[in-house]
Formats: C-alpha cells, sequence, structure tokens
C-alpha cells in the first residue's frame, strides 16, 4: 500500500506559524525560533553546525544580518531555505 505524505512545511519552503510566532510574540532571533520548532537543544544545533556551542550561542543571539555563510549553515542544519530565515522582528 502507497501512502500519500504530505511534505514537512519546511519542504514546502513555508514559514510555519509557530515559528513566526516566536519571533513575533516571544521575541526569538529567527534562528532561535527555527532551532526550537525542530527541537535542537543549542548543544545539539552546534554539534550539527560544526560550531562550538558558545559560537553557535553568539549566532543565535546576533540581531544583525547574518553573513552568507553563516546562513547556509544554519539552512543546512535546519533543512530549511534561505529565505524562511527572513521573518521581521517584532517593532
Amino acid at each position: 500500500m502507497v501512502r500519500n505524505l504530505l511534505p514537512c512545511p519546511h519542504d514546502l519552503e513555508i514559514i510555519p506559524d509557530k515559528v513566526t510566532q516566536m519571533v513575533l510574540r516571544k521575541g526569538f532571533t529567527p534562528v532561535r525560533a527555527w532551532r526550537t520548532f525542530v527541537r535542537f537543544s543549542q548543544r545539539g544545533a552546534a554539534r550539527v553546525t560544526g560550531m562550538t556551542v558558545l559560537t553557535y550561542v553568539e549566532l543565535e543571539r546576533k540581531t544583525w544580518p547574518l553573513t552568507e555563510a553563516e546562513r547556509d549553515v544554519i539552512c543546512r542544519a535546519f533543512a530549511i531555505s534561505p529565505h524562511q530565515l527572513d521573518i521581521p522582528s517584532a517593532p
């Protein structure tokens, strides 16, 4: 029997409402919101990105734009596309 499986939200290249709400209501950075959404600890995210925990935490707290290299590493680790990190923060 073949099952019709729906792709994960990040496969559709949309930004799940939970991620958006974490940014807008809780003040998370997009990187932190995505890490929380994919259920990684900071230590786990550091491991899959190949960074030290300290380096990853600094990157997650960044309020200025990520470099292209940083975006690529995060996107590969969280299986998302670069535009999915483009979530405007709350005013």
